[in-house]
């Protein structure tokens, strides 16, 4: 059960790879793409994913349960796919040409 919940897990993760690359360079300047890109990247993978493990184990010490520290991500996660729905700009029809 563990193997096939971490299974789907592992695929849902990597169907949001594909389309990422393409979203994120267009939310930013013609000019400036890869550093927008590379900015937004570095800090949520730096600052959100990098203290995960930190507070997944606060989260499971301070409660005892070992099933509490993943939350830590969920919530994130969800934070981020609705300020995502709500924030994102409509993109469609914009030049994309230098």
């Amino acid at each position: 059960m563990v193997i096939a919940i971490l299974f789907a897990m592992v695929f849902l993760a990597t169907m949001v790879y594909g389309p990422l690359g393409a979203l994120l360079v267009e939310l930013f300047p013609v000019r400036t793409p890869y550093s927008g890109v590379s900015v937004a990247l570095q800090l949520g993978n730096g600052w959100i994913g990098g203290f995960a493990p930190f507070v997944a184990t606060a989260v499971v010490i301070a409660t005892g349960n070992i099933f509490a520290g993943p939350w830590y991500t969920v919530v994130f996660a969800g934070l981020t796919a609705i300020v995502g729905a709500l924030l994102l700009p409509e993109t469609r029809g914009r030049d994309i040409t230098v």
